[in-house]
């Protein structure tokens, strides 16, 4: 037997290991795809890219950034929800087993932050935004670099601006990721 063709046996093997099992490769658990989920992908994360997309503007991002420090003051998270990376394109981006279960994850992560950072943070009550700085740590982020099923940019370490008496203080935002030309946060903390 040669080499290509032993690795070839084994390929063969190992899916067929994973049919009895009920996890073929074909078949990932949780995966759905974008027509299915009534979903257009925007030109911008289309997986035929060769190139990276533009980057977005910051759009209305800062508008919903407003929404997400008022969410921080008065500990309310549902208040920022439209800052959070939506369920439904969020399916269709990740190229994981389950991606559903992983946006759950991310969804309590984000609002375990909005609470811990208003217990950190007390002197929010009299704080008024500033607005939201974007970071120039963009990346883009190709297919399967960041076990996504499509591409998108990725900025890393923004800033929610906000003065205290007038001094001005921030929270940072560790992930944005972009759906079309809106942007989204993925981690907060």
């Amino acid at each position: 037997m040669t080499r290509s063709g032993g690795a070839i046996s084994l390929a063969v093997l190992a899916a067929a290991l994973l049919v009895l099992a009920g996890r073929a490769p074909a078949q990932r658990r949780g995966r759905v795809s974008a027509e299915a989920l009534g979903i257009i992908v925007p030109a911008e994360n289309d997986a035929r890219l060769t190139a990276p997309s533009p980057r977005p503007p910051i759009g209305d991002l800062t508008e919903r950034a407003a929404r997400l420090f008022d969410a921080i003051a008065h500990d309310a998270p549902e208040r920022a929800m439209d800052a959070f990376f939506p369920r439904g394109p969020f399916l269709v981006l990740k190229g994981i087993d389950d991606p559903g279960r992983y946006h759950g994850v991310l969804v309590r992560h984000f609002v375990r932050d909005i609470h811990s950072l208003h217990e950190e943070l007390p002197d929010l009550a009299g704080a008024r935004f500033a607005g939201l700085t974007m970071s120039r740590r963009a990346t883009w982020q190709a297919v399967r670099s960041e076990a996504n099923a499509l591409p998108y940019w990725a900025v890393r370490h923004s800033t929610l601006d906000y003065l205290v008496d007038g001094v001005a203080r921030s929270i940072e935002v560790k992930v944005l990721i972009h759906w079309g030309t809106r942007w989204y946060i993925t981690h907060l903390r």
